[in-house]
This record gives structure tokens, C-alpha cells and sequence, in this order.
């Protein structure tokens, strides 16, 4: 009995693996629709980053230090908010991919045809993706916590003044 039972939980556990993978198709329209989409938001992004630079950067150049601050503060302040999207994207299909243990979830659309991961794997990789996100909320408190003490966001004296020893 005891051999029995021994071989049959070597067979699950060596058989279950050798199983044939199970895949989800995409919907046939979904991928176009989602590489037009990236194309429609990406490309003008970063043709607008780019273009508002060289567009402005005369302006910048030609400012006195005074008339750059608020534009600095503006840019730091920015840089260090915008780790806050990766939380946006993810956080929901990460936590909701831990909760079911299987990427991708169910009913989760995909642009190609993908590989079904369930059990430990796929709740570690959401783990690692929750763990991801939250260090990415954290990073705007450590940026904080780092600018309030700097001369351009707290400085000594007004701008144009001559500082008092």
C-alpha cells in the first residue's frame, strides 16, 4: 500500500509537469488595436519630450538663474512623481494575477498567443511585480525627503539678494 501510494504521488507530480502546455489565444482584433493604440500615445509622448526641449531650450539658456528656479523645481518635482505610473499599470493585474495564481488571469486579453503559468510561478511573479510597484511608491517620498533640503527648492535667501553672514 504504502508503494502505491508513493508511486502515485511521484506520478502526479512528475506527470503533471509533462503535460501539454495550455495557451490563450488573442482576440482577433485586440493586438491591432493595441499596437495602434501604443503607437497613437507612445510615439507623440516622446516626439512631444523631445520637441518641447529643443523648442525651449533657447529660452532656458538665455534666463538668469532666478527665472530657471521655478523651471528646475518644476522638472524635479516631475522626475521624481512619474515612477507613481508604473503602480497605475500594474498594481491591479499584478494583484489580481496573485489572487488567481495564473498568468494571464482569466478573462485577461492578450496581444499574441501566451503561455498559461499557474501555481507557485505565477504568484511569484506577481509577488516580485507587487514588490516592484511598491518600491515604486516609495521613491517619490526618498526623492522628497532628498530635494526639500537642496538650495533649489529651500533656499537661504531670496533670489537676487545678497546673503547676510
Amino acid at each position: 500500500m504504502f508503494d502505491r501510494l508513493k508511486y502515485q504521488l511521484f506520478e502526479k507530480r512528475y506527470f503533471a509537469s509533462k503535460t501539454a502546455p495550455e495557451f490563450v489565444d488573442p482576440q482577433p482584433d485586440y493586438a491591432r488595436r493595441y499596437r495602434i493604440r501604443a503607437m497613437v500615445f507612445a510615439v507623440p509622448a516622446v516626439l512631444l519630450c523631445v520637441g518641447l526641449e529643443t523648442y525651449f531650450a533657447p529660452y532656458w539658456k538665455a534666463m538668469s538663474v532666478c527665472e530657471q528656479l521655478p523651471w528646475d523645481r518644476a522638472m524635479l518635482i516631475a522626475s521624481i512623481l512619474i515612477p507613481l505610473v508604473v503602480p497605475l499599470l500594474e498594481l491591479p493585474s499584478a494583484l489580481r494575477r496573485f489572487r488567481t495564481a495564473q498568468i494571464p488571469s482569466p478573462g485577461e486579453r492578450v496581444a499574441r498567443r501566451t503561455r498559461v503559468i499557474r501555481g507557485t510561478s505565477a504568484r511569484v511573479s506577481a509577488g516580485i511585480a507587487i514588490a516592484a510597484s511598491l518600491a515604486c511608491i516609495a521613491i517619490p517620498f526618498w526623492g522628497w525627503y532628498v530635494l526639500k533640503s537642496t538650495p533649489v527648492f529651500m533656499p537661504v535667501v531670496k533670489c537676487g539678494e545678497i546673503p547676510k553672514d
